[in-house]
C-alpha cells in the first residue's frame, strides 16, 4: 500500500473532527438558507444591472451608477451574494 493511500485513508477516518460543531438539521437548514438567500440575491443584482443597460460583466457595465434596489444598501452586493452562497456550502457540509 502506498503512504499516499495512508495519508488519504488517516484524513478522511479523521474527517470529523473537522466538522462544525452545529447538529446535521440545523447545518442544512441554515445552510440552505444561506444559499437560496445569494442566489437570489445575486439574480436581483443581476437584473438591476439589465435594467440599468448593462450586465454584471465588468466590460459591459451600466452607463450610470446602479443605486436602485439593494445597490442603495451594499456597495457590492454581488460579492455579498457569492460570499452567502459560500458560507452556505460551509454550513451545509459542516466544513471548517
Amino acid at each position: 500500500t502506498s503512504p499516499l493511500v495512508l495519508l488519504k485513508t488517516a484524513v478522511l477516518a479523521r474527517r470529523d473532527q473537522f466538522a462544525l460543531p452545529i447538529e446535521p438539521r440545523v447545518a442544512r437548514v441554515a445552510g440552505g438558507t444561506s444559499i437560496l438567500a445569494g442566489v437570489l440575491l445575486y439574480l436581483h443584482t443581476a437584473l438591476r444591472f439589465s435594467d440599468q443597460g448593462g450586465t454584471p460583466s465588468p466590460s459591459d457595465e451600466p452607463p450610470e451608477l446602479v443605486t436602485s434596489g439593494v445597490y442603495g444598501y451594499v456597495r457590492n452586493p454581488m460579492y455579498l451574494a457569492v460570499l452567502c452562497c459560500i458560507g452556505g456550502q460551509a454550513l451545509l457540509y459542516r466544513s471548517v
